[in-house]
């Protein structure tokens, strides 16, 4: 199993990213090196991951500026296959705060986590959604 997340091991993630947004990433791992955060070049945040536990590793942010063209999708299957071959049991997406992302985690087959949602005046659930992964361990 996975303990600390290392950039290397995502670093065709980085590259997916780069090519396809025409943006140049700069990687930092921070909080005890349980995390990765790729930063464009006006220091925005594009795409940051954190374990969360042995099990468990959240999308702490995802933001790129070409939407609706596939990327968020293809970062995610690339993402999902790397955690069930290291038996990640989930992946969680947190602080859904649009439609667009709630309508991401759906289309992607995440569920709400109960008691961590809310609902606005749209009557969306904005929050935070879970994906159980099938690992390698129990496939």
């Amino acid at each position: 199993m996975i303990t600390v997340l290392k950039p290397n091991d995502f670093e065709h993630i980085k590259k997916m990213i780069e090519n396809k947004d025409k943006v140049k990433l700069r990687v930092d791992a921070g909080f005890g090196k349980k995390s990765i955060t790729y930063i464009g070049g006006l220091g925005n945040v594009v795409f940051q991951l954190k374990e969360d536990n042995e099990e468990n590793v959240s999308i702490h942010h995802m933001s790129f500026k070409n939407e609706r063209k596939g990327l968020g999708t293809a970062v995610l299957e690339e993402l999902i296959q790397y955690l069930a071959k290291n038996n990640k049991r989930k992946l969680f997406v947190e602080n859904v705060t649009t439609r667009a992302m709630v309508e991401f985690c759906k289309k992607n087959g995440f569920k709400p986590v109960e008691r961590q949602v809310y609902i606005k005046d749209d009557g969306c659930l904005y929050g935070n959604y879970q994906l159980t992964i099938e690992t390698e361990e129990v496939l």
